[in-house]
């Protein structure tokens, strides 16, 4: 989708991908919903305010899994402050800036809770999540080598 960011619930998320050789199966294991994947605009604010509902009520049912950022946060910090920073393609997220962000349409329908997907901009509809996945995987070098890479820090 060419985006800069991407969300997932991680309710979405039914299974490991374990390295080695992966299958159709496997795919479909791991994500069985065949949900469209779409990109839309939003704004840094708008971002930041996405990893904010997390730990806001209602509380949603399940956190965000994300790709193209970083960020850390602190529970201890009152709702609605509790991420400390968040860094995306390695430079500090700029509220005023507008980021292409990728998500499945669940998402971008405000599921789980996550309303502020509700506002982005410039909605533009791609594959369905598992084509999408399988090209990827397919993209990678045979076997794949699976690697945790810390994308989201929680600190005190």
């Amino acid at each position: 989708m060419n985006a800069d960011v991407a969300f997932l619930t991680t309710g979405s998320i039914r299974g490991d991908i374990s390295g080695g050789f992966i299958t159709w199966g496997d795919l479909y294991r791991v994500q069985p919903f065949s949900n469209t994947l779409f990109s839309m605009t939003l704004s840094g604010r708008q971002i930041r305010r996405a990893l904010e509902q997390q730990g806001e009520d209602p509380l949603p049912p399940h956190n965000l899994g994300v790709s193209g950022l970083t960020y850390t946060y602190s529970p201890s910090r009152p709702a609605g402050n509790r991420v400390v920073d968040v860094m995306v393609g390695g430079m500090p997220l700029d509220d005023s800036a507008n980021y292409t962000v990728a998500m499945v349409s669940f998402l971008a329908e405000g599921g789980d809770c996550y309303t502020v997907f509700r506002e982005g901009t410039s909605l533009t509809a791609g594959p369905v999540d598992i084509d999408a996945l399988a090209e990827y995987i397919g993209s990678l070098p045979q076997p794949v080598d699976v690697t945790i890479d810390g994308r989201i820090r929680r600190v005190p």
